[in-house]
């Protein structure tokens, strides 16, 4: 049982804890995976119905995507928002490469994804096309793929020159993407 709204999962390599989105406004429920029990809820302000989550590769910090356009850093360790960052209008995806430099969120309200640097928090946004809603980083982080729900693509991006190397057309309105190694 948690709070209303329950959506997004990331669980902890160990996978001892998951950390869950509640959209209802509540924040981030911490569930114990051997109870089966909420530990916690922790609040996360300055943003509207925490949508989607991924972790740090520390596992220390969540970057939370909300329903609007934001994206929250949460200390999971003091429960302290360290930044709400403004990204791409409406709700989306989001991921952190796995070498853990980089968190990228696509906004399918919007015509850009933005590149979060998990150093200094800075943001670069990048033009892709209609719609991106689903994204993921290729195992080695080299590469950023994107659907584009409105496009009817998948965008792929090459990640060292931050830029759109190719498109791939695919059937329509393609919401979600898995990436092997980095589901």
């Amino acid at each position: 049982k948690v709070e209303k709204g329950p959506h997004n999962a990331r669980f902890t390599k160990n996978g001892k804890i998951a950390y869950v989105t509640l959209q209802g406004g509540a924040g981030l429920a911490v569930i114990d995976t051997h109870t089966r029990k909420m530990i916690r809820v922790i609040p996360v302000p300055g943003i509207t119905g925490p949508h989607n989550l991924d972790l740090s590769a520390d596992e220390n910090t969540a970057f939370v995507r909300d329903f609007v356009h934001h994206v929250a850093v949460l200390d999971l360790q003091s429960g302290e928002v360290k930044k709400v960052i403004t990204v791409g209008n409406g709700h989306g995806g989001i991921d952190v490469s796995p070498d853990g430099l980089y968190a990228a969120t696509a906004a399918i309200g919007d015509d850009f994804i933005s590149i979060i640097n998990t150093k200094d928090l800075s943001v670069k946004n990048i033009k892709v096309g209609n719609g991106p809603h689903g994204i993921r980083a290729s195992k080695d982080s080299r590469w950023i793929y994107v659907t584009l729900t409105k496009d009817n693509e998948v965008v792929v991006i090459d990640a060292l020159k931050m830029k759109v190397e190719k498109k791939i057309p695919v059937g329509k309105f393609p919401f979600w993407i898995a990436v092997n190694g980095n589901p």
